[in-house]
């Protein structure tokens, strides 16, 4: 009984493994970044309901170019492709404080399922570790919930600031500053959608 017990253990743990190494939808795509952190991680999460499409939404907020527009940090983020899609490499340049008005994070796309779900991860020769995970799910034709995780390790802060605040003050900041982006952004897309439909009725 113990023997069988255990082995039920090791089956569940070498599974859990794997599922951490494939995309959203199930199918593997790309292993996940072989960087790791090297301080404590701060994870938080948000989700918003977009009354929008949800090929509009995704399209929009995949491409990480676009960031610039609805997270106020941002500077500016480059591809090393035309568009955004698996193994493409993101530049991203982001004014974290005024100790460090141009922190460049360079994003690999790990997973990138259309109108489903993207990961993008830290590459080997980043600095720090940072981990993006944006997934979107239909609630009718014309209504997306977007779901945005985000991963960061404390060193993040540490180098923009020049000192660490507590893990519990960086969890509340972000999740604070997060909610209020995807304000910004349920407001830009929805006004998109507002001006495409007025524009078509004229």
């Amino acid at each position: 009984m113990i023997v069988r017990l255990w082995l039920r253990l090791v089956y569940w743990t070498f599974t859990s493994a794997k599922r951490k190494n494939v995309a959203y939808s199930g199918t593997v795509q790309m292993k996940m970044s072989q960087v790791e952190p090297c301080s404590p991680v701060v994870a938080v999460e948000r989700r918003i309901v977009i009354q929008a499409p949800v090929e509009q939404v995704f399209g929009y907020v995949a491409d990480l170019r676009n960031d610039r527009d609805w997270r106020q940090e941002i500077n500016g983020t480059a591809l090393d492709a035309a568009q955004p899609g698996l193994g493409v490499i993101a530049t991203e340049d982001a004014c974290l404080s005024a100790k460090l008005p141009h922190s460049i994070t360079t994003l690999v796309y790990e997973a990138y399922e259309p109108n489903q779900y993207i990961r993008c991860s830290s590459t080997a020769d980043s600095p720090v570790w940072t981990c993006v995970e944006r997934s979107f799910t239909p609630l009718s034709p014309s209504v997306t919930e977007f779901v945005y995780t985000l991963q960061f390790e404390q060193q993040v802060v540490q180098r923009a600031l020049g000192f660490a605040p507590p893990l519990w003050f960086l969890r509340w900041y972000s999740g604070w500053m997060m909610q209020r982006y995807l304000r910004k952004l349920q407001t830009l897309l929805e006004e998109r959608i507002y001006d495409t439909s007025k524009h078509v009725a004229s």
